[in-house]
């Protein structure tokens, strides 16, 4: 034999290499998602908390396993915020805001794991990060915000598992799950969809991975003591999924109306991308069962009536694939520097018109700048619980020992119970969803200041009912929450509160109470 020959034989086999991927230019990206923080941080402090969350930090205030319509981290998270900066929004809803930031940056890495060159990647952020609904809820401390970027990271990790076939993702992915069950019950829906959608389309090696399966029993194991507390309580959340049905028919056009508000909150720009990302998710082979996911999921919200919001955590992927399929067929125009500024256009327009750029005193004489209905419902509770303490204070102070505050309503409830204290309220109680698990007023109170609720169900209770006045928020941008609702006073109860709080217990915003 040869000295080439012998030579040739010592050489070691080449061991095949990963796809390759572009580069990330992590400077302008990092720049970027800091950007959105930065910017979601410096409105955080205008104008005032959300019905939601103020029950975050009530909830937090009762520690349990489960609560009626979400895990329990976001108000143990709540809690404990605003146990080390009572009051404090900037504290509150930095979270969010950091959260959201991480979402930009997934949506790059999804798209550089698509193929998509540096620019394409810059792209699929920057839509991220200036969608609608994105901009409002990493406003917010709100269980969708965290969800959002969740659903994002196993939707980057499937992605880059499929091209690397390191199983340690999958195990990543499984650990990310058992989080996003800790803030709210939604994403077994997400892998249900892309277990399907690999099966139908022959990547059922997908769910053959044995990592991928022990992600899926720490999971198990985690949301287990929730699920226990589901159990014990009769499973409340089957409940909520039917009053979210009836909130979406009431106030949202139910089905027919499904697929107009998720346009609103994708935005313009976001739509586009996404019919091309799902497109080019079809006619990609190794990425086509997430193509099928896609508007699978899609269906599957609108056959149970779910919320559109449900669906914004597959924004990352839709429109990192949609800039692929720009960066690769898209006309030329596209790629240059202006479709930035178009991106950037669009993304003022939503910040003005979703978040608090205009200071509030302003938007008190001018309300029309303020066209945000759900922003409206941050203003005023301060004043809404003031006149529920002069209410109170009206009472002879023999009465008033044996007196409690009511609300038909968790946002009412909330607001009065996180405000309460500094107007001097007692104990704030109500019936609806999650409160009501809170407990029940105790039997020796014998009068009730209570606000909304149905009157013939009140006098079903009481001896004596008696409307007071109506509450209202006290400004001109007019809290669509809050609604002027009737106050009632009400005394000489029935029966004892133990024996009747059963029958207070109610899902729908607009029950017969």
């Amino acid at each position: 034999m040869s000295a080439t020959e012998e030579r040739a034989q010592a050489r070691p086999l080449a061991v095949p290499s990963e796809p390759a991927v572009p580069p990330v230019r992590w400077g302008p990206l990092l720049a970027l998602a800091a950007g959105v923080g930065v910017l979601l941080l410096l409105l955080s402090g205008r104008y005032g908390h959300d019905g939601d969350e103020m029950y975050f930090v009530i909830a937090g205030g009762h520690p349990s396993w489960g609560y009626v319509d979400q895990s329990a981290l976001v108000p143990l998270l709540a809690k404990g915020i605003d146990l080390l900066f009572p009051g404090n929004l900037l504290a509150l809803r930095t979270p969010s805001a950091l959260v959201t930031a991480v979402g930009v940056v997934l949506a790059a890495l999804i798209a550089r794991e698509l193929g998509g060159r540096p620019r394409a990647q810059l792209l699929a952020a920057a839509a991220f990060g200036t969608a609608p609904f994105v901009l409002w809820t990493g406003h917010l401390l709100a269980t969708t915000t965290f969800d959002t970027t969740l659903w994002a990271a196993i939707t980057y990790l499937v992605t880059k598992w499929v091209r690397t076939r390191q199983d340690r993702l999958l195990l990543a992915a499984g650990l990310c799950t058992a989080v996003a069950l800790q803030i709210k019950y939604l994403v077994p829906i997400l892998w249900v969809a892309i277990g399907v959608a690999a099966l139908c389309t022959g990547r059922g090696d997908l769910l053959r991975r044995p990592l991928l399966w022990v992600g899926a029993a720490i999971t198990v194991v985690t949301a287990l003591p929730g699920l226990l507390w589901q159990n014990a309580n009769g499973w409340p959340y089957v409940a909520m999924l039917d009053a979210v049905s009836a909130e979406q028919d009431s106030f949202q056009g139910g089905r027919v109306g499904f697929s107009a508000w998720l346009a609103l909150y994708i935005g313009p720009l976001g739509l586009v991308l996404m019919v091309l990302g799902i497109r080019k998710l079809l006619r990609t082979p190794p990425y086509r069962f997430l193509g099928i996911a896609l508007p699978m999921l899609f269906v599957l919200m609108l056959v149970f009536n779910g919320r559109p919001y449900y669906l914004v955590g597959l924004f990352p992927l839709g429109f990192a694939a949609g800039v692929v399929a720009l960066q690769d067929r898209g006309p030329a125009w596209w790629r240059r520097p202006w479709a930035f500024g178009l991106t950037g256009a669009l993304g003022v327009i939503a910040l003005v018109c979703l978040l608090p750029v205009v200071p509030q005193g302003i938007a008190e004489r001018h309300p029309a700048l303020v066209p945000n209905p759900l922003l409206r419902g941050q203003v005023g509770w301060p004043a809404f619980t003031e006149d529920i303490g002069d209410v109170y204070r009206s009472l002879p102070p023999a009465q008033r020992a044996h007196t409690v505050v009511m609300a038909d309503v968790y946002p009412h409830a909330a607001a009065l119970a996180y405000e309460g204290p500094a107007h001097g309220l007692p104990p704030v109680y109500s019936g609806h969803r999650g409160f009501w698990f809170f407990g029940a007023p105790p039997d020796d109170a014998t009068t009730a200041i209570i606000v909304g609720g149905d009157p013939d169900f009140l006098r079903a209770h009481f001896r004596s009912v008696r409307a007071v006045g109506r509450a209202d928020d006290h400004s001109t941008l007019e809290n669509v929450v809050l609604r002027s609702p009737t106050v009632w006073l009400v005394s000489d109860p029935v029966r004892p509160w133990s024996k009747t709080w059963p029958e207070w217990l109610h899902m729908n915003i607009d029950d017969d109470q």
